[in-house]
């Protein structure tokens, strides 16, 4: 950790000066807990591929401030799930910043012992951490349609998402994704999204990241009845076949 000093340092500056910006304000301590993460994954990175983004400014805009415009969605109180949450983001931010219960859902082992491992010497409450693909985890009843909200960070495209993650909220909940700027070209039948899934037509939410580093589209779909059971299919059919 004492190597990250003068990074999280640097990133803690941009954090004070852009998220007031995009309407989040944190205490000192959420702040400080904020840069415990990145400096955890950054000392992890050494050693697990867990991003490819060290450079401090990169790192509190392209993680931290991404994750946290979530909160522009209007995300409602109760339980959520990070689907293919990789070193936590947006999950835990979105934990600290705004004091949710989350569960982190990986299909890569090594990341969920190195997020286990974070909840405990973070000591971050209402925080699990849960190896699995989503296709499965969707289909445990401890899972299924138990969360008020689900968000998943551009790990597919959305056809194969919406699949993945409806199954995971209950009715009355939310439904967003994270996505590029590609995400205005990317298609999903209305019907099959509302017969099928249960999810309402989305409304897409524009974001600009702050010092010219990208754009970002929220996806936010309301579930709005029950999916049908046969969703998620089996492990890969979303991918090779996607609705």
């Amino acid at each position: 950790m004492n190597s990250n000093k003068e990074p999280l340092q640097s990133m803690g500056e941009i954090l004070r000066v852009e998220l007031p910006a995009i309407g989040v304000h944190l205490s000192g301590e959420q702040l400080q807990l904020l840069l415990r993460h990145a400096g955890l994954v950054l000392e992890a990175n050494r050693h697990v591929n867990l991003t490819r983004i060290e450079h401090p400014e990169e790192f509190a805009v392209k993680h931290i401030i991404d994750s946290l415009c979530c909160l522009q969605a209007q995300i409602p109180a109760g339980p959520g799930i990070d689907v293919g949450t990789g070193a936590g983001y947006p999950g835990i931010p979105l934990a600290v910043a705004g004091g949710f219960s989350v569960t982190l859902v990986d299909s890569l082992a090594k990341k969920v012992r190195f997020l286990q491992d974070v909840i405990e010497r973070m000591e971050l409450e209402g925080v699990q951490a849960v190896h699995g693909r989503a296709e499965d985890v969707g289909r445990h009843d401890a899972f299924r349609e138990a969360h008020r909200w689900a968000v998943a960070r551009a790990v597919g495209p959305l056809p194969v998402l919406l699949e993945y993650m409806s199954p995971l909220v209950a009715v009355g909940g939310l439904v967003l994704c994270m996505k590029g700027p590609g995400a205005a070209d990317e298609r999903i039948d209305r019907r099959t999204m509302r017969h099928e899934l249960g999810l309402a037509e989305a409304k897409r939410i524009y974001v600009r990241l702050p010092r010219c580093m990208g754009e970002r589209y929220l996806m936010k779909y309301e579930k709005v009845a029950g999916v049908k059971n046969r969703y998620p299919r089996k492990a890969g059919v979303p991918t090779r076949r996607p609705l």
